[in-house]
């Protein structure tokens, strides 16, 4: 799988210089955990979405005006696929991160940001059902 490849590569890139390739790996592992989805490897694809989590997280604390939409759709694309594995706590929790954070986004730029915090919601008043 291509994918595949170019995650190994950027991580092999982001293990010597994190602070430059991090963002990337995290976007490859993103297109991964899609691909995994995809052919049903529904475990992979969460972990896989999990190392995304981990590493928005700490992309936003170090430099949150570039990172923090991208940690929130993580979060987002984390929650939804938790909860199609019944994990509804663990999707409850991401997805209300989520919300918090594109509240937050939609108040400084509407335009930008105001559609994604309706996804989060919509996908919160599904887990919540």
């Amino acid at each position: 799988m291509a994918v595949q490849e170019a995650v190994d590569l950027r991580r092999a890139l982001a293990a010597e210089r994190p602070a430059i390739f991090n963002a990337d790996l995290a976007f490859s592992l993103t297109h991964l955990s899609a691909c995994m989805s995809a052919v049903g490897r529904s475990e992979e694809a969460l972990m896989t979405l999990q190392e995304v989590v981990h590493l928005y997280r700490t992309l936003a604390v170090e430099r949150p005006a570039v990172f923090t939409a991208k940690f929130a759709e993580s979060l987002h694309n984390f929650s939804t696929m938790v909860s199609q594995v019944s994990h509804k706590e663990e999707a409850l929790m991401a997805v209300q991160e989520a919300v918090e954070l594109r509240l937050i986004l939609a108040a400084e730029q509407p335009d930008l940001h105001d559609d994604d915090l309706e996804a989060s919601l919509h996908l919160l008043s599904d887990i919540l059902r």
